[in-house]
């Protein structure tokens, strides 16, 4: 889903001031030598954005598109697009079905109380 807005200059992370549904795609551009921003928002701003429609889905995190205009919302397509530009995404579907399997079990892990 994409939002409309002004094209960035490198991507831009949008996530509250935590490490949890972002971190993933953190290490991954970090590992890959991959430039972006990281954003941080909480309270007030976070509210004018979401009421904006600047976030599909109305939450956070938030990937937006280098040159693009266009956001990629949901932590899970935050990640892959992230390892696939730093070259850690596997080819093979299989591989790839097997590795969302290990990320998605992490993210039910982040639930348990």
């Amino acid at each position: 889903m994409a939002s409309t807005l002004a094209a960035v200059a490198r991507p831009r992370l949008v996530y509250l001031p935590f490490r949890a549904m972002a971190e993933t795609s953190r290490m991954m551009l970090a590992h890959g030598g991959i430039e972006y921003d990281d954003e941080a928002i909480w309270g007030a701003e976070f509210q004018r954005r979401r009421a904006a429609g600047s976030f599909p889905w109305g939450q956070t995190p938030v990937l937006q598109l280098a040159g693009t205009g266009r956001t990629v919302a949901q932590s899970g397509a935050v990640a892959r697009w992230s390892a696939r530009t730093a070259g850690c995404y596997p080819t093979c579907s299989a591989r790839a079905a097997l590795a969302d399997s290990v990320y998605e079990l992490g993210q039910e892990l982040c639930t348990v109380n």
